[in-house]
């Protein structure tokens, strides 16, 4: 908002530390829009699409080369096959979770692909996913060993 490209990294402990445009390589000029993380060349790294009000769209593709990261897409039956209105809960090794809600639209008129990246950590990987269907029905997969694109079925009807 008013910015060129300030970048927010987590801590993992609620808290953030700015990673200024001339260190993160985003510069983004003009009056923002839309920001999305979405999977643009199709190697499982999450990218970003950018919009701008009366401009055209900018991808910023991720070219890391650290480790291949855990992306976790939900299939849903006809009727809601992105399985919207899910809840995605993440069990680590160390036994910490992490809840995620699935939604559409997270933007100015825009609606992506909604997926989980999750970075590579080899010491304390996700190994469960519980997924709470929108009608309330429960299941649990196994994420022991996983990387790279994961298409969990969930029951939507």
């Amino acid at each position: 908002n008013g910015g060129a490209g300030l970048l927010l990294l987590g801590d993992g402990k609620g808290g953030f530390r700015p990673l200024f445009e001339r260190e993160s390589g985003v510069l983004l000029q003009g009056d923002g829009r839309a920001l999305l993380l979405q999977d643009l060349n199709g190697d499982h790294r999450p990218d970003l699409l950018a919009s701008a009000n009366m401009g055209k769209p900018r991808a910023l593709v991720n070219q890391s080369e650290l480790g291949m990261p855990l992306c976790i897409r939900l299939q849903g039956s006809n009727g809601n096959r992105r399985a919207v209105g899910s809840r995605l809960l993440l069990r680590f090794r160390d036994g910490r979770e992490k809840a995620f809600q699935m939604a559409l639209g997270n933007s100015h008129l825009s609606a992506p692909d909604p997926r989980i990246f999750i970075a590579p950590q080899e010491s304390n990987p996700v190994e469960q996913a519980i997924v709470r269907s929108p009608l309330g029905k429960e299941t649990t997969h196994s994420l022991k060993g996983a990387s790279g694109m994961v298409v969990l079925q969930v029951p939507t009807r």
